[in-house]
Order: structure tokens, then C-alpha cells, then sequence
């Protein structure tokens, strides 16, 4: 039990720092793309495989070969937040808001990235002369997240916090400017006002003077010749003008002691109540869809498990003594306690392996699958005004049948029935394509979101895989083995390659393609039109 729980804390503390830095990466985002999901789809299957190299790691603890594989997956999540960071920084995916602090931010981010990198090194370093220790090393990078977020946060903090502070020294300077000038124009005549004949003059006569002593700065006069302001900039500055500044005085301790008009629902922030409502109602519908994508993957991974550790390993060779090898211990088990060379036990390890290469592709193809699934729901999803009743019918329908992938994965190696494979990701596609035509080809799509050539194109991709599909049905049920196996090709092996064609689609290849396949079309379209100005 207490081996059982620190491996818990081993694996919570592997994966909390990776995600940490996803999470801060992806915050500095203003939108995705198809790389950007391909990439987050290859970190989110090695972050799911990384539970069974560390169940390898620690039963195959004195092994390197179990240590290098756990260290590897690690550093190749690390790699793919590495590639994603790069390509933010370098594209247009970069906010505002970390452009203002492009030398703070982006530098430290990136030191924060490379950090992990050498802490795996020294991980495997010492896991090849001592055991247990490395996964004592792994504690540093929670250290190095946090220490790295408190210096990007503090340095941000104090950046805002004294732009605010020279705005509001700025504006008191002005208010203290209005309130001298103020008595002055008590002091003017109203014949010397009607006297002034300049043309840039633009100053009424004052009908009381005695008043106008007694006004506030606000209502002064000359308030705007001496202190010109712009309110919109202003607001923009403090979030807050100079009247609602002094009605804020009655706070205590920075706590306003009325009720906020924060708590208002606001019609110019969020639209009408109808508008916020679909909002609201279209985020959880996002969220939830991302949760059970997120739990189907993890489902892969109850078909995975570590090798068995022999009892007469050389995993466990300290333990093993002439008195414990009885006539019931097999061969092999006697081969690895005889043999004194290390490399007994990698090549144990390894076969072990080659003989879980079922598990291991079907773990691939399930992933692949369900990511491209996962990527072709979100450009659903992005062109989607609000949702109705048929949008949660179709969307149910697409989780459904990428819940069961995992059950028809363990049909098919168990019974040999590739063909439930294959009808469950049939009807996710095929519900996909439809909730695809209606999120964007219908009024419930935002018409000014995408480009028509760039929906077109993501439906001709969409109806391509379903064709693919489709034949992969046909070729599943042919009575030979062969037909089985050209299916899940199909299925399996074209499918990803498609949508890793079309994650280069910031290349403008898909530009390319789009003229290819409707040059006709155009030609047509010009030749009708040269005819109507004939006519």
C-alpha cells in the first residue's frame, strides 16, 4: 500500500509541473490552430502513456533500459511544449498582452521550458548508478514551475502596479491644478468675458460668479482648457474616471462599503440575457465534450500493464538465495538468476515488451483516432452561434461512439472482431460530418467567423474520411484475413495522415488545393459572367 500511494505522489508531481506549463503556455493564446492541436494531441498521448512507464520504472527499478524509457516519454512531452512555445512566439498566436511583456515573458517562459530538460538528464545520470533516487530529483521541477511563475507574476505585478500609481500621481497633479485655478475665475468681470474677442476663445459668460467659487473642479468653467482629458483613455488607464473616483472614497481598507455595480449583469458586456444564456449553454456543452475525450484516453490505459518481474529477475536478484530456487521455477527464470551480466535482465524487459505489441498499437490507434475526432469537433464547434437541441443529440451521438472505441479496441484483439473498430469510428465521423453542416452551414453559424473556402475545405476534408471510412467497412467483412488488415490501414494509418496533411494548412497548401479543385468551377463562373455583359 505504501509502495502504491508513493507512486501516486511520484507520478501527481511528474505530470503537475508538465501541466502547469501547458496551462501557462496555452494562457497566452488568442486562438488554435491545426498544429497547435496536433501538437496538443501528441503531448496529451505521451502524457497518457506516462502512468505505465512509471509502473516500468518502478517495478524494473535496477533496470536503465526502464528508467531511459520513463525519462524519455518525459522529455518528449517536454519537447512537444518546447515546439508548441516556438511556434506561438514565432506565429500570430501571441496575445497582446505578453507582447507588452515580450522581453520578461516570453525569456522566462522559455528558461522554464528548457529547465526540465537537464533535470531529466540528471535523472537518468543517477538512475544509472543508484536506484530510487532519481525519482527524488523529479521534486526539483515543481520548485523551478513555481519559482519561475511568482518572478513572471511579481515582475507583471510591479510593471502595472507602477504604471498606475505615476497615472494616479498624474492625476491628482491635475486635480490640484484645477482646484487653484478655480478662484481665478471668480475674479474675471463678465465685460471683460464679453470683451474677449479672440476667435480661439471659446470660454461662456459666467451668469454667477458668486457660484462659481463654490463649484466643484468637475463643474468648473475652464475645467477643460486647463486639464484637457480624454475620458475614453482615461477609463482605459485606471478603469475608472475621476467622478466614479471620488464617489469610490467610502471604502475601507480598499473595500467598498455600498454594493458594487460590478454585480449588475451588464447588456453592453455580455449582450442580452437570450445572447449570455446560448453563451453560457454553448461553454458547457465545449467543456464537457473536452472532459469525456479526456477520460476515454485515460480509459486506454486500464489495457496497460507493466511486465511481469520475474521472482528469480535480475530486478529482484538481491532478494534471491539457492534456498528459495525450488523444481516449479521455469528456465528462463533460472537463466536470469545464473547469469551476471545486466544485460539479461533489458533483454527479459525487452521481449516482455515485443510481446505486448498488441496493446501498444492498439493504444496508438485509439489515440489517433479519437485526437483526430477531437480536432475536427473543435472547428465544429468554432463557427457555432448557439446550440439547439439537434446539436446536443448529434454531439452526444460523437461521444457515445468515442466511449466505446476503447470497448471495441478490446473486442477486436480479443475476439479478432476489427469490425466493431471500425463501425464506432463510422458513426463518430459520420456524426461529425453532420454536426459539421449544421454549426456552419446553417443559421445557427456565425457567418463572419470563417471564410467559405475555408469551411468548404474542412467539409471536403470531413466527407474525404468519410469515404475512407466507407470503404473500410466494405473491406472489413470480406471472409480473409487480408481484408481485416487493409481496413484497419485504412482506418488506422490514412486517417491520421490526413489530418496530418492538414495541419499544414499554414503553409497555404490548402490555398493550393482550394484552386486546383475548383479552377473550373471558376472558369465556368467567368464565362457566365463575360456573357451577361455581352448581353
Amino acid at each position: 500500500m505504501i509502495d502504491d500511494m508513493y507512486l501516486a505522489v511520484v507520478m501527481v508531481v511528474s505530470l503537475m509541473g508538465l501541466w502547469f506549463r501547458h496551462v501557462r503556455i496555452f494562457a497566452t493564446t488568442t486562438h488554435g490552430d491545426s498544429m497547435i492541436s496536433f501538437l496538443n494531441i501528441l503531448f496529451v498521448g505521451l502524457m497518457a502513456f506516462t502512468p505505465f512507464t512509471l509502473k516500468l520504472n518502478t517495478d524494473w527499478g535496477q533496470l536503465f533500459f526502464a528508467a531511459f524509457l520513463h525519462y524519455l516519454f518525459l522529455m518528449l512531452m517536454e519537447l512537444c511544449l518546447i515546439a508548441s512555445w516556438i511556434y506561438i512566439v514565432i506565429g500570430r498566436h501571441l496575445t497582446y498582452d505578453a507582447s507588452e511583456m515580450d522581453n520578461d515573458h516570453v525569456i522566462l517562459l522559455t528558461l522554464d521550458l528548457i529547465m526540465p530538460l537537464f533535470v531529466y538528464a540528471i535523472c537518468m545520470i543517477v538512475a544509472r548508478f543508484d536506484t530510487g533516487v532519481d525519482q527524488f530529483v523529479l521534486f526539483i521541477i515543481p520548485i523551478v514551475d513555481l519559482l519561475a511563475s511568482l518572478k513572471v507574476d511579481a515582475i507583471a505585478g510591479v510593471y502595472y502596479a507602477i504604471k498606475k500609481t505615476i497615472l494616479l500621481i498624474k492625476h491628482r497633479i491635475a486635480d490640484k491644478n484645477t482646484k487653484k485655478e478655480a478662484p481665478a475665475q471668480t475674479e474675471l468681470s463678465d465685460v471683460q468675458l464679453q470683451s474677449s474677442s479672440s476667435p480661439h476663445h471659446l470660454v461662456p459668460p459666467i451668469q454667477n460668479l458668486n457660484s462659481v467659487g463654490s463649484t466643484t473642479p468637475e463643474h468648473s468653467p475652464r475645467l477643460t482648457d486647463i486639464t484637457p482629458r480624454d475620458n475614453n483613455t482615461q477609463t482605459d488607464d485606471l478603469n475608472t474616471s475621476v467622478t466614479n473616483y471620488d464617489l469610490e472614497q467610502h471604502t475601507f481598507l480598499g473595500v467598498k462599503l455600498h454594493k458594487s455595480e460590478h454585480h449588475k449583469y451588464d447588456v453592453k458586456k455580455h449582450g442580452s440575457f437570450e445572447e449570455h444564456h446560448h453563451e453560457v449553454l454553448l461553454e458547457r456543452v465545449k467543456y464537457f465534450s473536452d472532459a469525456v475525450f479526456g477520460i476515454v484516453i485515460t480509459i486506454l490505459l486500464l489495457k496497460l500493464h507493466a511486465p511481469h518481474v520475474p521472482s528469480l529477475g535480475v530486478a529482484h536478484s538481491s532478494l534471491v538465495t539457492n534456498d528459495t530456487i525450488t523444481n516449479t521455477t521455469s528456465s528462463e527464470d533460472n537463466v536470469l538468476t545464473n547469469c551476471n551480466d545486466p544485460l539479461c535482465g533489458t533483454n527479459y524487459l525487452i521481449d516482455a515488451l515485443n510481446g505486448m505489441q498488441s496493446e501498444f498499437f492498439a493504444f496508438a490507434i485509439t489515440v489517433a483516432v479519437i485526437g483526430s475526432i477531437w480536432r475536427r469537433h473543435i472547428s465544429c464547434f468554432q463557427g457555432l452561434k448557439h446550440c439547439n437541441r439537434l446539436v446536443l443529440l448529434l454531439n452526444f451521438l460523437v461521444l457515445s461512439a468515442c466511449a466505446f472505441i476503447p470497448y471495441a479496441i478490446a473486442l477486436w484483439f480479443a475476439l479478432n472482431l476489427p469490425s466493431s473498430f471500425i463501425v464506432s469510428s463510422f458513426i463518430a465521423n459520420f456524426s461529425i460530418v453532420i454536426l459539421y453542416i449544421l454549426c456552419h452551414f446553417t443559421h445557427l453559424s456565425k457567418t463572419h467567423s470563417i471564410k467559405q473556402r475555408w469551411r468548404i475545405f474542412e467539409l471536403f476534408h470531413l466527407l474525404l474520411i468519410m469515404f475512407v471510412m466507407v470503404i473500410s467497412i466494405i473491406v472489413v467483412f470480406l471472409p480473409n484475413d487480408k481484408g481485416n488488415i487493409a481496413a484497419i490501414v485504412l482506418a488506422a494509418a490514412v486517417i491520421p495522415f490526413l489530418e496530418i496533411l492538414h495541419t499544414i494548412e499554414y503553409l497555404d497548401i490548402t490555398a493550393w488545393m482550394w484552386r486546383l479543385m475548383f479552377c473550373i468551377y471558376r472558369r465556368r463562373g467567368g464565362i457566365v459572367k463575360k456573357n451577361e455583359n455581352k448581353i
